[in-house]
């Protein structure tokens, strides 16, 4: 784990200078500052980082390229990494990313002790809300969505461009969320903006909800979880099901990562399935159910994985999703 990433997803638009002058501005308003000696990058030149050049320069070449700028902020250094023109994808982004260890208590215990170093990861951790806030208000049109966790590339639960472009983010949860105008007409202003989460603001054509404190959920394990409560509010319920080499394991069951479960054959695993559901759907109402199977990338997909995959579509009415690692 390398970076805490934010990501927004915007629907194409030219590259040009008014674009990145404009990111350029709302950042360095908010008190920003230009990292020189970092260098920005070009996504068409890979000499780079280009370091000791001016900011001038930087917004000319990004505005020609795409790229990344380095800014400080305060406490923490991050990129700005502008790239509304996509070239093998769908969508346009707009990244801010910085070096996960501004985030982890760890790196600073040492020296601060336990309470002060979570106190500084805190203060990182609002800061980059703040950076985040001011590039979601200056884009217009509004990005679709936006999401925020560890090394969000590694993840193979992320919404595919396809599925962001049609509106289908369900029932994806990350530490930092980001929904534009078109996700809060489809799941409703008042029922987003009253999240059970740690923190929730209504922003400029937007809605953003923090789960909880970044630092707490530091790693990959915790930061997949999602909250219960979080889910309800929202009707979704998610399985992650691991029945592949059952020559070799036992068939297993998780939510988002929390609280594995193993059977000792697959008709166990469904005798499960089919109780917790079923109770699910008692306690609430028009909910919907996600069962996302696991298999290994690059290898035929044996009948009991197909199998299963149709009795939780046909029987148990469920959503299905693949899912390759």
């Amino acid at each position: 784990m390398n970076y805490f990433d934010i990501e927004f997803y915007i629907r194409p638009r030219p590259v040009n200078k008014e674009l990145i002058s404009a990111l350029v501005e709302a950042v360095t308003d908010l008190g920003s500052i230009y990292n020189e000696n970092m260098g920005y990058w070009s996504a068409m030149d890979d000499r780079g980082p280009f370091e000791g050049r001016s900011l001038e320069e930087a917004i000319d070449v990004v505005s020609r390229d795409q790229g990344s700028i380095p800014f400080f902020y305060k406490n923490i250094g991050y990129n700005l990494d502008i790239r509304p023109m996509p070239i093998s994808t769908k969508l346009g982004s707009i990244m801010i990313y910085i070096d996960h260890v501004y985030l982890d208590p760890s790196y600073t215990e040492d020296r601060l002790g336990e309470k002060g170093a979570l106190d500084e990861c805190l203060m990182n951790a609002e800061q980059l809300v703040e950076i985040a806030k001011a590039v979601w208000n200056v884009l217009e049109p509004k990005p679709i969505y936006g999401l925020g966790d560890y090394d969000i590339y590694d993840w193979m639960t992320i919404p595919t461009d396809e599925e962001i472009l049609n509106l289908k983010v369900e029932p994806h949860i990350f530490i930092l969320n980001f929904y534009g105008p078109e996700l809060i007409e489809k799941f409703g202003k008042r029922k987003l903006l009253s999240m059970p989460a740690y923190r929730v603001e209504e922003l400029d054509d937007g809605v953003m909800f923090l789960k909880s404190h970044l630092p707490v959920e530091h790693g990959y394990g915790i930061g997949r979880g999602i909250s219960k409560g979080i889910c309800e509010h929202m009707g979704w319920k998610t399985y992650f099901v691991n029945i592949f080499n059952i020559d070799m394991f036992k068939p297993r069951v998780s939510e988002y990562g929390i609280r594995e479960k193993k059977f000792r054959n697959i008709s166990a695993l469904k005798r499960y399935l089919k109780r917790d559901m079923d109770k699910f759907r008692k306690r609430v109402e028009s909910g919907r159910v996600f069962v996302i199977l696991e298999k290994p990338s690059g290898k035929p997909v044996p009948h009991h994985v197909r199998e299963m995959g149709r009795w939780v579509r046909d029987e148990m009415r469920a959503e299905v999703t693949d899912i390759a690692w």
